[in-house]
């Protein structure tokens, strides 16, 4: 701890307002997020005096995290984010004893933290790197009326805005955002829960065997890790009591390719040692190893519920493919495709120093197919098929820390505004006035790449109003209509896929509008015993006497505060035409902001009571990533993640996977798949703000 200092006068000197600098003091803050954004915010607001701060962050610091998030070092490794970052920023960074900064190693989205948690801070500043996070703490901070700071960085680009009830638009305003597509490189290595994290993985191992080496790409294990010191394998060779490992290139040049000792080493012996890293496992599905002569013999199989590609979808259809590459693969099957594209890219380097992953690549695609779906047997994951992995397989592009400091210094001057707004509020300013200025003082930010048509590294724009149609911050109970067949959907995928994942519910209730008649409860399901859940796992909406074609359901979480009534229409939908998804999603409930309106005002975007939020929308832009309106559009501000169509999908070329902490994924091509949402358009747009709102003004008008 550093020798105490009286930070209060120093505070006032910088700030020239006492008021503020009691507020600062008085203040207590809730940090969603420890990694590469939060690291730098909590070192901020120690910094400016801050003396009451609460972090949480589930993730553990993996060695990956090392080059960017500068509160951690080597010895820190496998620990707690939240405990780590606070206790070490306490340490440089604390200006006295009396200050508390209380970690919580946790999900925010547990049940625990419900709105009086919520209300018992001044302020709520997000450092998250996926959208069900933020959509979930947007709907807390909605629901307790606590002012929120959002932020996200993808590369060189970032930006900061405030969320405030009845003041600027939420995070959801714009509708239902699409999937987060940032992967962290501990997940891709230690912890991945979707098929994208298996492939990236099998990608990084492609180049490890065959490619351009990169050591940041390993994608075994990290054996020193400090947790495992007692408890070195055989693998690790000890010198001078420090153990030095052997690069994948040289190890698998030294076996000679040999596929069973590859296989070994990737699903036996690697997998085997990530179970001894036990706080991984404390709240995530522990993953198995294969044996190779299991797989050899056909003893071991898929589970035929782990099953899902372009033409097995989750919506229960037993259609079989038409097409080859379409199949599923058996782990036998998976097997034998590594083998022979093993042999096969081998060769190749007989007469080629390294080999680069192309898509179009045959023996390249197979190698990534087998491998990814290998992996995700491990860790129950759903397999795909060659064509799907095709489309989903990107490169690994790297974050970069400098950007991540200055959107942190950011959103503490955003802070700053919040409070001082604060204080003269508490000082009797009247709220209308109050809410008035703080909405004039806080800008939307956005931090870009310079260049000849943008001069200047950041941007302010104002802030947008609520949208009038939003599923989460309107004052009536907005009402949206769901197409797809009955007979065809099982009510697990009405959940998932559509409450969970596209949603964002944490704690759902589904019941028959008006009634009595209950659908689903999340208590109720946890609940289940093994026999029970598999009955109602098998169960399609067709099955459920009370649904039919146009029921209305009402769907609550009591946690969020938030209701919903849907619609369902029973209607045929061709999942080629719709992107691979079994339904479509319509707004068909315009709801008024509780922001006060008059009569007077009007829907612009109304078109005839229906706004149409295509499910699987091109247009929508992904978590972090700015996206700039047309220049011939009214609007005053670009605007952020998932807003206004862009209407340029078929210019796409490129996408963009983002990630606030960690590593990026691109996405190469713009096929058929589950992940691609947004345009490189957006970041050429970026590009192109100009220096001030006058001129962004003449140039739309």
């Amino acid at each position: 701890m550093s020798t105490a200092i009286d930070s209060s006068h120093l505070l006032t000197q910088m700030l020239g307002d006492e008021e503020l600098t009691k507020t600062i003091k008085k203040s207590h803050i809730l940090l969603v997020g420890a990694g590469g954004i939060g690291s730098e915010v909590i070192k901020n607001l120690l910094l400016m005096g801050f003396e009451k701060i609460k972090v949480i962050d589930l993730d553990t610091i993996d060695v990956s995290n090392l080059n960017r998030q500068f509160l951690f070092n080597r010895q820190h490794v496998g620990k707690s984010k939240a405990e780590i970052a606070s206790r070490v920023a306490k340490d440089n960074f604390g200006h006295n004893d009396t200050l508390t900064v209380e970690p919580i190693h946790d999900s925010i989205q547990s049940r625990d933290y419900d709105i009086d948690f919520y209300k018992e801070f001044t302020l709520v500043i997000n450092a998250l790197d996926n959208r069900a996070a933020r959509s979930h703490v947007n709907r807390m901070c909605l629901a307790a009326d606590i002012p929120l700071i959002e932020s996200g960085s993808e590369g060189y680009m970032g930006q900061v805005f405030l969320i405030n009830k009845h003041i600027t638009q939420c995070y959801e305003c714009e509708g239902p955002k699409q999937d987060s597509r940032t992967y962290a490189s501990c997940t891709i290595r230690n912890t991945p829960s979707l098929p994208i994290h298996c492939i990236v993985w099998a990608k990084h191992l492609f180049a490890q065997l065959f490619g351009e080496v990169d050591v940041d790409n390993d994608v075994s294990p990290d054996m020193n890790d400090p947790e495992l010191t007692e408890n070195k394998t055989n693998e690790s060779n000890v010198t001078n009591g420090k153990t030095r490992l052997q690069s994948t290139r040289d190890w698998v040049q030294k076996c000679d390719y040999n596929t069973k000792e590859v296989f070994d080493k990737l699903f036996q012996t690697d997998i085997e040692y990530l179970l001894k890293m036990d706080k991984l496992w404390e709240s995530r599905r522990k993953p198995f190893s294969i044996n190779y002569d299991k797989v050899v013999n056909n003893e071991i199989q898929f589970d035929s519920l782990e099953a899902t590609s372009s033409t097995h979808g989750l919506n229960g259809s037993t259609d079989k493919p038409e097409l080859k590459d379409q199949i599923l693969l058996s782990i036998k099957d998976c097997l034998e495709v590594l083998d022979t594209s093993i042999k096969t890219l081998k060769d190749r380097l007989k007469t080629e120093n390294f080999l680069v992953w192309d898509k179009d690549d045959e023996p390249a695609l197979d190698f990534v197919t087998a491998v990814s779906n290998l992996r995700s047997f491990c860790f129950h994951i759903s397999r795909k098929s060659k064509f799907d992995v095709k489309s989903m397989a990107g490169n690994i592009i790297p974050a970069i820390s400098s950007t991540n400091s200055i959107v942190g210094g950011l959103m503490i001057l955003q802070c700053l505004n919040v409070l001082r707004n604060i204080t003269k509020r508490d000082s009797g300013m009247a709220k209308e006035e109050a809410d008035k200025e703080l909405y004039d003082s806080c800008r939307h930010i956005y931090l870009r790449k310079v260049g000849p048509s943008a001069k200047n590294l950041i941007a302010s724009y104002q802030l947008e109003k609520p949208n009038l149609n939003c599923l989460v911050c309107s004052s009536s109970v907005p009402e949206i209509e769901i197409s797809l067949r009955l007979s065809e959907t099982l009510m697990t995928d009405f959940i998932d896929q559509i409450i969970y994942k596209k949603l964002h519910y944490v704690c759902p209730d589904i019941t028959i509008d008006g009634t009595s008649v209950i659908l689903y409860t999340k208590e109720d399901y946890d609940d289940m015993d093994n026999e029970a859940r598999e009955r109602f796992e098998k169960k399609y909406l067709s099955d459920y006497k009370d649904v039919s074609d146009k029921t209305r359901v009402s769907v609550n979480d009591l946690l969020q505060d938030l209701q919903i009534i849907i619609t369902l229409r029973d209607v045929a939908i061709d999942k080629n035409e719709n992107d691979g998804l079994f339904y479509k999603m319509v707004i068909t409930k315009e709801g008024i902001t509780k922001n006060e309106q008059t009569n007077d005002e009007t829907i612009e975007d109304s078109n005839e009571n229906k706004v149409e939020t295509d499910s699987r929308s091109d247009d929508m832009i992904n978590d972090d990533v700015i996206q700039v309106e047309d220049e011939n559009q009214n609007n005053e501000s670009p605007q952020v993640e998932g807003l206004d169509p862009m209407n340029e999908a078929n210019e796409v070329e490129e996408v963009t996977i983002s990630d606030s902490d960690n590593d990026s994924v691109i996405i190469d091509d713009n096929e058929d798949s589950d992940i691609l949402d947004i345009t490189e358009v957006n970041k050429r747009k970026l590009d192109n703000i100009v220096e001030d709102e006058s001129t962004a003004k003449r140039l739309k008008n």
